[in-house]
């Protein structure tokens, strides 16, 4: 559960703390940036702001976040979130101008990523494998690690999307049969 900070004077203390420049606390106590909001590294386990709009690139990687909660509503620039905890995209950005990108993180399920982006989704086998309709599209990525990633575009994305479905749904329907297929025999 995230604990934003309710005070205008904690939110630009905050704000200030962390060198993010020009910016706006909004009347509902959400945070227009113009520029970069740069986050990485801090060690953070939640945001304690809720950004809205980010006139930039917006980059909360290589921290402890379990959830996006205080991610922005629309980043007009790239969004990075990766090396963190998050299993779900769930409350991440509703509009990215440009790439998506989370890898290094033990995403298990896009069935809550709704985000319409304009770049390319990326994405990495290294630790979050499960979504196994991903799998076929890796490619080897650079280094030592064997990261392999995925960068798709969203018209793509979907695609695999409305394909999972599908196959949840024809295996939930075949096993309803060979259930019923069993009774019936008995």
């Amino acid at each position: 559960m995230s604990k934003l900070l309710k005070n205008r004077e904690d939110i630009i203390f905050y704000l200030d703390a962390f060198k993010i420049k020009n910016y706006k606390v909004n009347d509902d106590l959400t945070i227009d940036t113009l520029g970069d909001v740069d986050l990485r590294g801090r060690r953070f386990t939640e945001l304690l702001v809720k950004f809205n709009l980010v006139h930039g690139n917006f980059n909360c990687s290589m921290n402890l976040l379990t959830s996006l909660d205080g991610c922005p509503n629309i980043v007009l620039g790239h969004f990075e979130c990766g090396g963190n905890q998050l299993k779900s995209l769930a409350n991440g950005p509703k509009i990215v101008g440009r790439n998506y990108s989370c890898i290094l993180n033990p995403i298990e399920s896009l069935d809550d990523f709704s985000t319409d982006f304009r770049g390319v989704f990326k994405h990495s086998s290294h630790i979050d494998s499960r979504i196994e309709i991903l799998k076929h599209l890796y490619n080897p990525g650079i280094g030592s690690n064997n990261i392999w990633t995925v960068s798709i575009k969203l018209a793509e994305l979907n695609a695999i999307k409305d394909i999972t479905k599908m196959k949840q749904d024809l295996e939930s329907e075949l096993s309803n049969k060979n259930t019923i297929s069993k009774k019936t025999k008995i």
